[in-house]
């Protein structure tokens, strides 16, 4: 599924899913507000933490969380990266592998998204997903910049190896399973949008 597609689902408003109408948000045929906050390490702590920080989100009437979705780092032995501390609690995303960037969809790597995305679910929380930054911290743009070789922080809207590597991450995030409950991401109504 392309991004395109995704987008036309939730136009058409699937059950679950937050959509818009006119400038409103909708929900399920009514006009959905919340209340909201940012978390970037909701990816890389342990499930106790993520629970913890969920639970008090429920409790405060927070609605809408915006997580971190990415944590590229150079090699996968960490060297090379942007981020001079890349490998949070033995937790990374994507990897550089010679002459590609890789994805780590293990124990140590996106099924700790999953997780967030399920024990969201659970609490009905949606969660606005950010596949990556302007700053160094967990890799981000200048990640992409590094890998390909490239000099400038800007060649990542420009350069068409760096865009192409970015919508394969795009793809990869949209057509993933989920390995806790089985869903596709482009199927889980938790994921309110996903952000750039």
């Amino acid at each position: 599924m392309n991004a395109k597609q995704w987008y036309q689902r939730r136009v058409h408003g699937k059950e679950g899913f937050v959509t818009r109408q006119g400038t409103h948000f909708m929900l399920d045929g009514s006009e959905y507000r919340f209340g909201g906050t940012n978390n970037y390490y909701l990816i890389y702590q342990s499930r106790f933490m993520v629970d913890d920080l969920l639970d008090s989100a429920q409790r405060n009437g927070f609605k809408v969380i915006r997580a971190w979705a990415y944590l590229d780092i150079g090699n996968q032995d960490g060297s090379n990266s942007v981020d001079p501390s890349p490998i949070k609690n033995g937790v990374y995303f994507q990897y550089w592998n010679g002459s590609a960037p890789a994805f780590n969809d293990g124990p140590n790597g996106m099924e700790h998204l999953d997780y967030v995305l399920d024990a969201a679910s659970n609490r009905d929380l949606k969660l606005v997903l950010t596949l990556t930054n302007n700053w160094r911290e967990f890799g981000g743009i200048d990640q992409y910049v590094r890998w390909r070789g490239a000099q400038f922080h800007d060649d990542f809207y420009t350069d068409p190896v760096i865009i192409g590597w970015y919508k394969e991450w795009l793809s990869h995030i949209v057509n993933r399973r989920n390995t806790i409950n089985g869903r596709l991401y482009s199927d889980d109504p938790t994921i309110f949008a996903y952000s750039r």
